[in-house]
Order: C-alpha cells, then structure tokens, then sequence
C-alpha cells in the first residue's frame, strides 16, 4: 500500500489519549514506509518556581534532567503503543524537548518536514479548555494535516465519514478516506452537504432563476460532481460497499455533526482551507468546530502551500 503519509509526528504527554494517537500513528506507519516521531514537549512555564525549590541547580542542568526523564517516558511509551515492533525501529525517532508546548511542537514539525501531526484528545474537549485550546491551536498552526484521535481510542477506525465540499482539497480528502477505511478494513462513507442559497435567490423575486433554483437541482448537480470526483480515485473501487450522500442543510457544521453522530463515525476526514476572514474569527472553520464539538476522531487536511509564520 502507497504511502499516504511520509513523515508523522506524534504529540505525547503520556495520557491515554496520546496512547491512542501513537496507536494510529504506527497504524499508519505499519503499512507503508513512513517515519514516525514521537514527541514529547515539558513545559517550561513552571521552570521558575521549581528552580527556586532547588536551589544551586542551574536552568542548563535541570533542563536535561527533565529531558533525560522525559525521554525515558516516551521510550515506555512506545513500548505501550507498538509492543509487537510491528513498525521497524529505525522508522521511529523518540524525541524529547524543553520549552512551550505549542511553539516546540510546531517547530519540531517544521524542522523533520512531516506531513501528519496525531495528537490525543478527550472525548468531550470543551470539558477540558487546555486540551481543547492546544488542540485548537495546532489545527489551527502545524504547517501540515492534523489527526485528533479521542479517548477511547479504537483499536481501528470501524466507520470512517469523508467530508467533500467539492473544493480543491477534495480529491485529498478521498483519498485519506479509501486508504485509512483500506488499512483499517472499515466502512466508508462519503457526505457532501448542500445549502441554496434561499436569500439570494428571494431577492430576485419571481424571476426564472428563483423557479430553477429548486433543493432538488442543486442536489443533482451536486451528485455529478461528487461522482466525478469519487471516480477519480480508483483505490475506491477496493471499497464495494462505500456509500456516497448528498444532504441538505440549513447550516454545514450543525448538519455535518449532525450526520456524524448518526453514522456513529469513529474517524472524520475533512479539508482546512485556512481562511483568516472575519467570518473565521467569530465562528470557527468546519474542521475546528468538529475538533471541539465531535466525539469523534478528526483528519484535518490542509493545501500543499498552507504556511503559518510563528512569530
């Protein structure tokens, strides 16, 4: 099986739902030859006061100190995750850092040039505001795909939904759909939603846009495009069974979780297109909003060009 991912990062801190992302992660790994990092960050922002407790230590000597620690916590970890070596350890990189959490995940990304970032979440991240704000953050910032995995984490992802909105992303998206449902032997489904746009089409008044401009043309037209693009990832046909849906709704996020939750889907697949307009700022992309607001495991896909300058 191709690659789909060459280079993955795992974000740990040694939480069950890390287990569960460095799980997926060497999932991932096993059939392909992907290079897997494991990661941990300490953080630093209690470096003070504990410098002050032990006095006479200096930052230098403690700072390894903690590394030394750490590392040895990621090693177990990994032992945990792939008891098996199923992945070879000479693609596996463990790796430990002392700094922000944030910051020096983001530039570790960015240093190795990966291409996935998996990280762990609770199942309900809004009951947890800094989880659910790092998670946020590095959705938001890595200069690459980004995989939440919730808590429980699945032995695989039984029921995978591919979100298409027929952008640009789109044929990513199936991609990353056919060949994590072909790893995992999983159920796929492929959902595109819909919304006419009623205000627009009112305001020209009894015109013969508005008498053409019915729900059901805007689903056929809809389901030509969403064929066409399914038709160009052959792997699919690996997937008999993989079922497509166009669906109308009367807003893409609620009527996308909505769908999720009725399929009682264990991975969504979902492109980022990295806007920054003021719409963004008040209500948050699609793939943020499943982030705090599914109980799900999320694959964010961005464009080959995103970039974020971290300053």
């Amino acid at each position: 099986m191709s690659s789909l991912f060459k280079t993955i990062v795992v974000g740990t801190d040694f939480t069950a739902s890390a287990a569960g992302a460095a799980a997926a992660a060497l999932r991932l790994a096993n059939t392909s030859t992907a290079v897997v990092h494991l990661v941990h960050v300490v953080d630093d922002g209690d470096m003070a006061e504990l410098l002050e407790i032990h006095g006479g230590v200096s930052r230098e000597t403690l700072c390894e100190q903690l590394r030394s620690a750490a590392m040895e916590r990621v090693e177990a970890a990994l032992a945990q995750a792939d008891p098996d070596c199923l992945v070879p350890r000479d693609r596996i990189q463990c790796e430990a850092v002392v700094g922000d959490p944030l910051i020096d995940l983001l530039n570790y990304i960015t240093d190795v040039s990966a291409d996935l970032l998996v990280i762990g979440s609770g199942a309900r991240p809004e009951l947890s505001l800094r989880t659910g704000e790092l998670a946020a953050r590095l959705v938001r910032k890595a200069n690459c795909a980004v995989m939440l995995v919730r808590v429980p984490p699945p032995a695989t992802f039984a029921t995978i939904v591919a979100c298409a909105d027929l952008s640009d992303l789109t044929h990513r998206v199936l991609e990353a759909g056919v060949d994590i449902a072909n790893r995992d032997h999983a159920e796929l489904h492929v959902v595109h939603l819909f919304r006419p746009p009623r205000s627009l089409i009112s305001l020209l008044g009894d015109s013969t846009l508005q008498t053409r401009a019915t729900s059901r043309e805007y689903e056929e037209r809809a389901h030509v495009r969403l064929s066409r693009a399914i038709e160009s990832i052959p792997a699919i046909a690996s997937l008999p069974d993989a079922r497509r849906h166009i669906v109308e709704c009367a807003d893409h996020k609620a009527g996308l979780l909505e769908f999720l939750e009725a399929r009682g889907a264990s991975l969504a697949v979902v492109g980022s297109h990295g806007r920054r307009g003021w719409k963004t700022v008040l209500m948050g992309s699609t793939a943020e909003f499943l982030v705090r607001r599914s109980d799900c495991s999320v694959l964010i896909l961005k464009p080959q060009d995103f970039r974020v300058v971290l300053r």
